[in-house]
């Protein structure tokens, strides 16, 4: 990977992280309660925890900002939010916590895989990886894209 776009990459995650990003008028999307500050920064730390405590699936390779990017930002914005939003439970944090630490080992697992003889997971390798485990993934018991 070209160096400035890896440190891209890597200021792009480490701004999304601190920032933890969310609607900014949460009030005005029809259906969402504002979310607290604190709650947002739960969710990505489970998301970041469950990352960094799986990160040895991908078998000595680095991962590259890129894919800790994706990764973090697809799982942050596309499923732990919607998924406690619906839920609207403190208590459901330990469910998506669980839920989420499952599927990130099993999505770094065949992104290392995708990832051949590289010696480094890339955004791709994640994004190849999450389609081909998509149905044997725990999150799919949410029904978050499934047809009515």
């Amino acid at each position: 990977m070209d160096q400035e776009y890896h440190n891209i990459y890597r200021s792009l995650f480490e701004i999304y992280q601190s920032q933890q990003v969310f609607f900014s008028r949460s009030e005005q999307v029809e259906g969402i309660r504002d979310i607290s500050k604190n709650i947002n920064a739960q969710l990505l730390g489970i998301i970041r925890e469950a990352v960094e405590d799986n990160i040895s699936e991908i078998e000595g390779r680095k991962l590259r900002p890129d894919a800790r990017l994706f990764l973090t930002l697809n799982i942050h914005q596309m499923v732990a939010l919607p998924v406690f939003i619906r839920l609207q439970e403190q208590n459901s944090l330990e469910e998506i916590s669980t839920i989420i630490q499952d599927d990130i080992r099993r999505i770094l697992q065949e992104a290392a895989y995708s990832a051949g003889d590289r010696d480094d997971v890339a955004a791709s390798h994640v994004l190849w990886g999450t389609a081909n485990v998509l149905d044997e993934l725990r999150l799919k018991e949410w029904r978050l894209w499934e047809r009515e």
